[in-house]
């Protein structure tokens, strides 16, 4: 199994739905139109002005993704061997035992 953690903003005038596409589009290339995304965060900021999803998506054969100038590399890794530093927001994310707990239950299907 493989895994991806796509997420992002919902913009102005844009439903969740149409964010999460954009998202995989942007993050992704778009080539995981038939894979089951499970919410697994929903993070909102203290003065309530920024709203962020992320998923989680099991693919079943790794791929080369899409990089656009949000990204600078990408890796086909383990969880427990997540590269270093990683982003503040995905820092919190695996330090939350019940999103990891949503993350190993999806793994496991």
């Amino acid at each position: 199994m493989t895994w991806a953690l796509p997420g992002g903003k919902v913009e102005i005038n844009e439903s969740m739905d149409l964010a999460l596409a954009r998202e995989i589009r942007e993050e992704l290339g778009g080539i995981i139109d038939d894979a089951e995304l499970i919410l697994i965060e929903r993070f909102v900021s203290t003065n309530r002005r920024f709203v962020y999803h992320t998923y989680f998506v099991s693919v079943e054969e790794e791929f080369v993704p899409m990089l656009n100038n949000e990204h600078i590399g990408y890796a086909w890794l383990p969880l427990s061997a997540a590269p270093r530093p990683l982003h503040p927001g995905l820092v919190r994310t695996f330090n939350t035992e019940s999103i990891m707990a949503k993350i190993n239950a999806a793994q496991s299907n």
